[in-house]
């Protein structure tokens, strides 16, 4: 490898990770509501955006559960709407 080559695979890679969540919406349940600031962080680092509270434009739910029926309305509401219910390590 040249020199500089570590760096220009490296910048790409940032780039990559920046347009990663591009055109994705994320909301998060109340389960995960005292990670929210490090979840925003990484979703917007990532280009996706992140919304405060839920609403019909989300794309994907932010979830940490172990049961397939949570007694959470926006859970519930979430899983309605068909949207995609993922874990925070997704």
């Amino acid at each position: 490898p040249t020199p500089g080559t570590a760096t220009l695979a490296e910048a790409n890679v940032r780039q990559a990770l920046r347009c990663l969540l591009s055109g994705l919406v994320f909301a998060i349940s109340q389960r995960l509501w005292h990670r929210r600031e490090e979840l925003h962080d990484e979703v917007v680092a990532m280009g996706g955006t992140f919304l405060w509270s839920y609403d019909a434009a989300c794309t994907h739910y932010l979830h940490q559960g172990n049961q397939a029926e949570e007694p959470f309305r926006e859970f519930k509401l979430a899983k309605a709407q068909g949207k995609w219910i993922v874990s925070p390590a997704w």
